[in-house]
């Protein structure tokens, strides 16, 4: 009959020792019980039908599925402990197997994908297996590679972090030193997830395929390597001073090929929080700046000043709601589960920016806080060079303009412009030619004049 059993998280599930099927259904009660009995008898028939042979390491796995309208119908996989892979009597649709990798061609390939649901039924219904040696071996393997790996290279595959590998690394040797031939479901559970967690990377990563990955930001698509940035998003860019295209480099390096790299996400997102941070700060100080410079009773006299000092308290408030807005709103996203952050990103790329959509909403508060700035400086300027006194303007002229080379000094070099290079430039290889052929040609017309003379 069925037998009860507990898996380590609390969930009841039930195992049938004589039929080798597991449920998730309750089968204490007859009628379901009964609905099990003929859901198996159907599904061995169907394979029979199919010419599948179920040998003594073949599982059946099912679960009952109800419809909205009240209906109920079976979900079904077989799991074949041998060959470490689940199947189907039927020709299945592998969309959901895929889990959006493009590309896919070879069966090796797709063995890992196959591989990785294996470990999650073992996982899902643990039922003291054996953990063979060689499987156990490679897993402590790859987790030691992937710890030297971690530490020796910028760009490791591996989705952990050093600490959290190394707490891997001491699990997996008491499963090799003490649970080998007598794993408890606690220490089967903690194999099986390692196990699938390794099968599903090696499936993303193409391991052991032609143009496998080999480093965590390496793009396996070409149309991946350019992501298309329409005209909206550059005029944006350059409205918004280059912030989006800063922002956009910095997220492709946490979302490559439409997946999220785990062990960088992290770290971005306190990055991002930590700018938020400041712009909050930046931006309330530019607000108080000028409501107390509208204050001054020389700058009500001059309407240039006033709209341009309106127009930056717009645009320091502006980035300080938006701010604020990211930090309640899209943080919690942003920190949810995997699904959570996927189903938001993809919301997202819905709009006519696509993808790029989402590190442009995070450049805005610093756009709209650098456009502050400007206009207040702007307002301020000419504040100054409206005032009749000729030694002021003479003395404040220059440190202007100091002021704005040095301010867009950062920006040029940024953006790979070094004035002295290019002057350098100018003088070595245009001026200095351009003068030494003048006076070659000047040279020869006196000596052609010299000569008919």
């Amino acid at each position: 009959g069925w037998e009860p059993l507990v898996q380590p998280e609390g969930a009841l599930i039930f195992y049938h020792p004589y039929e080798r099927v597991f449920t998730d259904a309750d089968a204490r009660d007859p009628e379901t019980a009964d609905k099990v009995g003929k859901a198996v008898g159907k599904a061995k028939e169907e394979a029979g039908n199919a010419e599948i042979i179920l040998d003594p390491y073949v599982e059946l796995a099912l679960e009952l599925i109800t419809k909205k309208d009240g209906e109920w119908l079976w979900g079904y996989y077989f799991v074949d402990h041998k060959k470490r892979v689940v199947f189907w009597f039927e020709d299945h649709t592998s969309d959901s197997l895929m889990g959006g990798v493009r590309g896919v061609e070879r069966k090796s390939h797709a063995r890992y994908a196959l591989e990785s649901q294996y470990w999650k039924h073992v996982e899902l219904f643990p039922n003291r297996r054996l953990l063979p040696v060689d499987v156990v071996l490679e897993l402590k393997e790859l987790v030691l590679f992937a710890q030297a790996d971690g530490i020796t290279s910028q760009t490791s595959l591996t989705r952990f972090t050093l600490a959290q590998i190394a707490s891997i690394l001491s699990l997996v040797d008491l499963l090799k030193g003490k649970s080998i031939h007598d794993a408890g479901r606690g220490a089967e559970v903690v194999f099986d997830r390692f196990s699938g967690s390794t099968d599903k990377e090696r499936f993303v990563n193409f391991c052991g395929q032609p143009g496998a990955r080999l480093d965590v930001d390496q793009s396996l698509y070409e149309e991946s390597n350019a992501y298309s940035k329409n005209i909206l998003f550059h005029v944006m860019n350059i409205i918004l001073l280059g912030s989006p295209d800063a922002q956009s480099k910095a997220f492709r390096k946490v979302l490559v090929d439409e997946h999220i790299v785990d062990q960088r996400w992290e770290q971005y997102m306190d990055k991002l929080n930590s700018d938020w941070n400041g712009y909050t700060i930046f931006s309330t100080v530019m607000l108080a700046v000028d409501i107390s410079f509208l204050a001054v009773q020389s700058v009500q006299a001059q309407p240039p000043v006033i709209l341009l000092s309106y127009l930056s308290t717009l645009c320091a408030m502006g980035s300080l709601v938006v701010t604020l807005l990211l930090v309640g709103q899209v943080n919690k996203y942003l920190r949810g589960s995997r699904a959570v952050m996927a189903a938001f990103l993809v919301g997202m790329s819905g709009s006519v920016f696509g993808f790029e959509s989402f590190p442009l909403m995070l450049s805005l508060p610093f756009g709209l806080l650098i456009w502050g700035i400007m206009l207040f400086a702007a307002a301020l300027s000419t504040l100054i060079f409206r005032t009749p006194g000729i030694i002021i303007v003479s003395i404040a002229y220059p440190m202007w303009v100091a002021i704005v080379v040095l301010a867009i000094w950062p920006l040029l070099a940024a953006n790979g412009i070094h004035v002295g290079s290019l002057v350098w430039y100018w003088i070595t290889k245009v001026h200095i030619p351009h003068l030494w052929h003048r006076n070659i040609e000047n040279v020869s017309r006196a000596a052609t004049t010299h000569s008919r003379v």
